[in-house]
Parts: C-alpha cells; structure tokens; sequence
C-alpha cells in the first residue's frame, strides 16, 4: 500500500444564525450548500471561500437540502413540513412540496434527477412536470 495524502485544513467558517444541521458538495465541488435551524441553506464557493446565497422561505428549521445531478436545482427539506425546490442559477425557489404529514427528512434527487423522495413518517415520491400539480404549490 502507498502512502496516504495530507489533506491540508481550511479555516474557512461557513457560519449561520443557529447551528449548522448538514452541508454537502455540489457535483462538481465548486460549492458548499449548509443547513441550519436558522430556515435558511446557504451557498458557499469552495474556490474563493466566499458566501454566494442565503435561500430562505422555510418557516421552521431546515433539516437538509441535497443539489441535483445537474447542479441545477437544490431541494431543501424542513421541519415546517414542506420540501421547497431552488434554482441555483438566481437563488430562487421555483416550487413547494406540500402535504407531508411532518417534518420532512430529507429529501433526495433520484439520479436522473426528474423525481424527489420526501421521507416524513411516510414516503412520498413527486415527479418532475405535470405529475407535481396535485402535490406542489407554486411559488
């Protein structure tokens, strides 16, 4: 076996109102996408360290928000029981996932990234298109 690379530290701090639930890379690591119990998910460059995005519309905390396969588009999952969907491109958000029975936890982009999984007390599929109209309200 080789010998394992350093990874050097960044002092960096990606910082929120309240304390930070998640963060995950986007698919081409160029940015940061933090969640917080502030209701917000925040977007960070990884390059230049520096904050480019506060998306806020959830009423209650922001449990998790994943990019999609394309880096298009973000879905942010709340305890507000709501999953809210972003463009990345302007910063806002394009449609709301409605009617969970609680908090949602997470959600998550399919790989083709044309459905969203809702997980709450029950599972909830929404597709992308026409197929949202019962379960989305639009922003």
């Amino acid at each position: 076996m080789g010998r394992r690379k350093a990874w050097s530290s960044s002092k960096a701090v990606l910082k929120h109102l309240r304390f930070v639930r998640s963060a995950v890379f986007s698919p081409n690591g160029r940015h940061i996408m933090s969640v917080s119990h502030d209701c917000t998910a925040q977007i960070w460059n990884t390059a230049t360290e520096e904050h480019e995005a506060e998306l806020k519309g959830h009423s209650s905390s922001t449990r998790s928000a994943v990019f999609s396969p394309d880096g298009m588009h973000i879905v942010s999952a709340s305890d507000d029981s709501t999953a809210w969907i972003w463009n990345t491109a302007i910063g806002e958000c394009e449609a709301e996932l409605i009617g969970h029975s609680d908090g949602v936890m997470p959600a998550l982009f399919s790989s083709d990234g044309m459905h969203i999984l809702c997980l709450h007390p029950l599972i909830t599929l929404h597709r992308s298109g026409i197929q949202l109209q019962e379960s989305v309200k639009q922003s």
